[in-house]
Parts: C-alpha cells; sequence; structure tokens
C-alpha cells in the first residue's frame, strides 16, 4: 500500500528549501539554524530526521490523525440536534449547561470548566517578585571627568 501524498505548507518547503541548501554545502550550519530560526542542535535534529525520512520529517506528526479530545461523530450529531431543536436561541454557554445537566452530554473529566455562577472564585497565588523598587537617591550624581 503506498503512503499517501505528502502536502507541505509554507513553513515546510522553507525548511525543505533550507535543508536541501545545508546538505548540499551551499550553507553551513549556523546560517541554516539562522535561517530557520532554531537553534544550532535542533537544526542538527531537523537535518538527521530528514535524512533518515525524507519529505515526511518536515511535516507534523500529528497531521491526519484525529485529535485525542474530539468527540465521536454520533455525540456531534446529536448535540446539533438538540442544538437546533429542543435548546434553539441558547447561547454556547448555557447549551454547554443544559446539555450537561439535563442530557447527561457534558464535560469529560479532567476538562477545564467554568467557574459555578454564584461560587467565589479560588484564591489566586501572589506573584513571584513584582516590580523592583525604585532606588532611592540620596543625592546629586556627580560625574567624574
Amino acid at each position: 500500500m503506498d503512503a499517501p501524498p505528502i502536502t507541505l505548507g509554507r513553513e515546510e518547503r522553507r525548511r525543505l528549501y533550507v535543508l536541501d541548501e545545508l546538505t548540499a554545502g551551499r550553507l553551513t550550519t549556523i546560517e541554516a539554524a539562522v535561517a530557520l530560526d532554531v537553534s544550532i542542535r535542533h537544526l542538527q535534529r531537523l537535518k538527521a530526521r530528514y535524512q533518515r525520512e525524507g519529505m515526511a520529517a518536515l511535516s507534523h506528526g500529528n497531521r491526519g490523525r484525529r485529535p485525542w479530545n474530539a468527540i465521536s461523530d454520533d455525540l456531534a450529531g446529536q448535540v446539533v440536534e438538540l442544538a437546533r431543536t429542543r435548546y434553539a436561541g441558547l447561547n454556547h454557554s448555557h447549551l454547554a449547561d443544559l446539555l450537561a445537566e439535563r442530557e447527561g452530554i457534558g464535560h469529560r473529566a479532567g476538562a477545564p470548566r467554568r467557574q459555578p455562577v454564584g461560587q467565589p472564585r479560588p484564591a489566586v497565588r501572589p506573584g513571584r517578585g513584582g516590580r523592583r523598587p525604585t532606588p532611592r537617591s540620596s543625592g546629586l550624581a556627580i560625574s567624574h571627568g
């Protein structure tokens, strides 16, 4: 079975051009790293992977995969149907609340949730440091010259 064709975006095509120039000896490692705005070590990783895998090394590893947090097509269809009929006219936030409350369609465990209305906000830990105090002037600055 043949692999699907690889489609490269603008940034990936730029990386391909720079890596081709680098492997052909027309660019130094430092020039290529500056052109791609990456560290020399990262450029070495890119070059090694490019030499090992070819153009496929330049596309993101998750391309073509279904996101881990995607809902099933059946559930998406069910939500759309409910939003168009029973819960027509609601905003997204109210719709999400009612779907979770009445239909059992809701937030996944571990997913970030909106703070419930009427509940106090959690305490925010103060930042470390903040602004530096202004140095006190003890007099006029005297220049030696």
